[in-house]
């Protein structure tokens, strides 16, 4: 019986294959290898999506900032549109003046009339001065028209002065006030913002009137509702003061039986003066319409996002070093989808809000602003370089 069996010693062949067999066999460590591999994934996953929430924060800054600029943009040509109505306003309450001056002329006129009927030398010879008085009233009447039309003359040079102004002016405010914000309360991300009206920047579409509906806005009560009702009873009581004043005590009832006439000859009148303000008061351009570019207004936000383009994207790095560096040999389409990330577009109008007849649109203060689905096509400026994907790819 052999209680102990003594092997020989291990040559070092055996010994080597022992020791491979043993290392294949050791699992200790072994989660530490998964550990690496599921920490640098978690890394990546990480940055991923630190980067998406920075990219969706960039967007919506960049839509903001192109939205409001285009609002803004809108806002300032609604409000030169309305600035142009409230000068032909004025100028058409200046050009009231003239109309009363015309009427006391007829009531003086057919005053004096009504006295001449009456003189009736040797037994009624009171009419007969009475008449003569008027009549040279009459004459001062005459002047008082000439004065009225030097008011009416020097209110035009000044309204559409002012009105020729504000529709060159009013886009380049528009775009200097688009520049303006965006630096200022959108700077970071946006480093060029840019508005665009018509071809850069166009003029608003008015255009002086050579035939202007003047006697429809002041006196034709019939024509326009009530404003030119209240107009028309205003300038034929003042009529009647005028020819008051113009009369004098030589006047006597005449003036007064003749003053109802008075707004019957304020129609005449003003049909008789309206030549005055042709070419002096504004409407909108032949042609335009709303809607059409003439009232829309761009706007082409350019940023930089804060993580970076291209090869400097701090995320896009991190994570290639969290994947040890491997890249797509595809090609750049996220680069060349950054690069196009970096622009933001959107579109507003302005309008005539109510719905009324063309020649309304320079009488009432109705313009308003609003945005629009922006339509790249719809910019003289844009459009050459448009295609129907750049629209149907952007939601704004």
């Amino acid at each position: 019986m052999k209680l102990f069996e003594i092997k020989p010693p291990l040559t070092d062949e055996e010994r080597e294959e022992r020791a491979a067999e043993g290392i294949a066999q050791n699992e200790n460590g072994a989660m530490l290898i998964m550990g690496i591999f599921m920490v640098m994934f978690v890394a990546a996953m990480l940055y991923y999506v630190v980067g998406v929430g920075d990219t969706i924060m960039y967007r919506e800054r960049m839509q903001d900032a192109a939205d409001a600029g285009a609002m803004t943009g809108a806002i300032f040509l609604a409000r030169g549109m309305n600035l142009i109505t409230l000068l032909n306003l004025t100028l058409a309450s200046v050009f009231g003046v003239l109309v009363a001056a015309q009427t006391a002329f007829f009531i003086l006129l057919a005053a004096a009339g009504k006295a001449a009927s009456e003189c009736n030398p040797p037994y009624r010879i009171a009419p007969c001065f009475q008449a003569i008085c008027l009549l040279i009233a009459v004459g001062r009447s005459c002047d008082k028209i000439e004065d009225a039309k030097d008011y009416v003359s020097d209110a035009a040079d000044v309204t559409t002065s002012m009105q020729d102004s504000i529709r060159q002016t009013a886009p380049l405010a528009a775009t200097a006030a688009v520049v303006q914000m965006g630096l200022e309360h959108y700077d970071p991300p946006v480093t060029v913002p840019l508005g665009i009206y018509g071809n850069v920047v166009d003029d608003l579409p008015v255009e002086e009137d050579p035939d202007p509906p003047i006697c429809d806005r002041t006196i034709n009560f019939w024509a326009k509702g009530g404003f030119p009702i209240m107009s028309w009873i205003a300038t034929s009581i003042n009529a009647g003061d005028i020819a008051d004043d113009l009369g004098g005590s030589c006047g006597g009832g005449y003036v007064d039986d003749m003053k109802p006439t008075g707004f019957a000859f304020s129609l005449l009148a003003c049909q008789m003066q309206a030549g005055e303000v042709d070419n002096k008061l504004f409407r909108v351009e032949n042609g335009a319409e709303l809607g059409d570019e003439n009232f829309q207004f761009h706007t082409l936000m350019t940023g930089a996002p804060a993580y970076g383009i291209g090869g400097d994207n701090n995320h896009a790095q991190r994570v290639e070093v969290a994947t040890w560096g491997e890249e797509s040999d595809g090609p750049d389409i996220w680069g060349a989808l950054q690069q196009l990330s970096r622009f933001s577009f959107a579109q507003a109008e302005f309008l005539f809000d109510d719905d009324k007849d063309r020649e309304d649109w320079l009488w009432e203060l109705k313009w308003r602003a609003r945005l629009r689905r922006f339509q790249c096509s719809d910019s003289s400026l844009l459009s050459p370089v448009c295609i129907d994907a750049v629209d149907a790819s952007v939601s704004h």
